[in-house]
């Protein structure tokens, strides 16, 4: 545990929902916990790109984590996900 990476998805829209259409990831800014973090970094450094999340992995499955993260992306981003509620 505890590898972190980053990357750029093609919409603000997806990286800015796409951290709570997951189940295993929390939504948070951490370093160095035991759980797996995603956060859409746009929003906390506007210097940033629109579209990048970064990724910090904590003790969880890899394949659980690879499938979450599958179904996170699969989800249409015509509806919104049930956990942010009044998304535009």
């Amino acid at each position: 545990f505890g590898a972190m990476l980053s990357f750029e998805v093609d919409t603000e829209r997806l990286a800015m929902v796409l951290p709570q259409r997951t189940t295993l990831f929390v939504d948070a800014t951490s370093l160095g916990g035991v759980e797996s973090l995603m956060e859409w970094r746009y929003k906390h450094d506007k210097a940033q790109p629109k579209g990048l999340l970064r990724v910090s992995i904590g003790l969880e499955s890899a394949d659980d984590l690879i499938h979450d993260l599958h179904q996170a992306l699969d989800a249409p981003l015509s509806s919104p996900p049930s956990r942010i509620p009044g998304l535009p």
